[in-house]
């Protein structure tokens, strides 16, 4: 994604259009020039919980992986060596010992070994998404149970059943691509992804304006991690952009130390 701040005017037009897909930057530069800034942001991984340990959650794992998703297990009988490729593994089903990302969805692929308690557990993390490994039939019982147990409709609404696209999955590599496939399309096109996404990419921009620092003879901005022009005086660090600008304020601070 590349953001533009400059000065012409038909910039101008288009910040006012569209003021998000605009940063707005004061350039002195002496040559009057406009100036390009292109930002592209390291944004935070998918997150996958994983609640179970059956061949489909195996297999969402490596498959979660591949596709460069942080997966997270969580599950009484799960172990490192069923999940080597996991970005952790946990046999504690408790929501305080999980961190969730920005991007987090949860698949239940317990597979009939206490469904229950692993569904709790997912709606207890607070997920916008949870997908069960089962039949509409066996939820169907499955949220009866739920609801005894005191959650509510709308918590119950988050779980979908059965997991994944309808395209006629068989195996449990079938099932857990078809699996995958689902929360990408759940998160491009029905959680609103582009709003989380840009609000990153603001944020990541913050962090790069923060880092940089006022040439103290022309008053350009220079970015103080790739500066090439540095100079000390009285035990403090400046930053300028060109070798002019150092000089010329080398000069100034050497007069000013010899009065």
């Amino acid at each position: 994604m590349g953001r533009r701040a400059c000065c012409d005017s038909s910039a101008r037009v288009r910040c006012r259009r569209n003021p998000k897909a605009c940063l707005s930057f004061r350039s002195h530069c002496h040559s009057g020039g406009t100036l390009d800034v292109y930002i592209e942001p390291v944004l935070p991984r998918p997150q996958l919980i994983l609640i179970g340990n059956s061949p489909v959650a195996v297999m969402l794992a490596k498959l979660g992986k591949t596709m460069g998703w942080q997966v997270d297990v969580r599950d009484p009988q799960a172990t490192r060596e069923q999940f080597p490729e996991a970005d952790s593994v946990s046999v504690e089903l408790n929501p305080e010992s999980l961190l969730l990302g920005p991007i987090a969805f949860a698949v239940v692929a317990t597979q009939g070994h206490d469904d229950e308690a692993a569904l709790a557990f997912a709606v207890r993390i607070r997920v916008p998404f949870i997908a069960f490994v089962a039949t509409k039939k066996k939820f169907a019982g499955r949220a009866e149970y739920l609801r005894a147990q005191g959650l509510s409709d709308e918590q119950i609404a988050r779980i979908k059943a059965p997991a994944g696209l309808d395209i006629g999955a068989v195996t449990p590599d079938e099932i857990a691509a078809s699996i995958l496939a689902e929360l990408i399309q759940v998160r491009r096109l029905h959680l609103a992804p582009q709003a989380v996404e840009a609000a990153q990419v603001v944020a990541a921009a913050e962090s790069i304006v923060s880092a940089e620092v006022i040439d103290l003879i022309c008053g350009m901005t220079v970015e103080t991690a790739t500066a090439h022009y540095v100079s000390e005086f009285r035990g403090e660090r400046f930053y300028f952009c060109s070798a002019m600008c150092k000089e010329q304020f080398e000069k100034q601070s050497s007069v000013a130390s010899s009065q």
